[in-house]
């Protein structure tokens, strides 16, 4: 089972944008960018990786708790760039 992790939101352009942070022993923190459109962070990988280290993860615009995207036209590939 997953631990549950600390949940956030926060806002990048006028989205709602969800971000899950796994607390973690180590010295570092890692960062965990979503892989793509339409699915979620696998909040597993997060909460294996904090064994050792504090782990963020973020689902993109249309992904996972963050918002849905409206209107296509809108987004672009440098929009999900900036967005990371």
């Amino acid at each position: 089972m997953v631990e549950a992790p600390e949940r956030h939101f926060i806002e990048h352009s006028g989205h709602r944008l969800c971000v899950n942070a796994f607390d973690g022993e180590g010295p570092q923190e890692y960062v965990v960018l979503h892989g793509g459109p339409g699915g979620r962070s696998e909040l597993g990988f997060g909460e294996a990786l904090s064994a050792w280290h504090r782990t963020v993860m973020y689902d993109q615009l249309g992904g996972g708790m963050s918002d849905r995207l409206t209107d296509e036209d809108e987004i672009d590939f440098r929009y999900y760039l900036d967005e990371a």
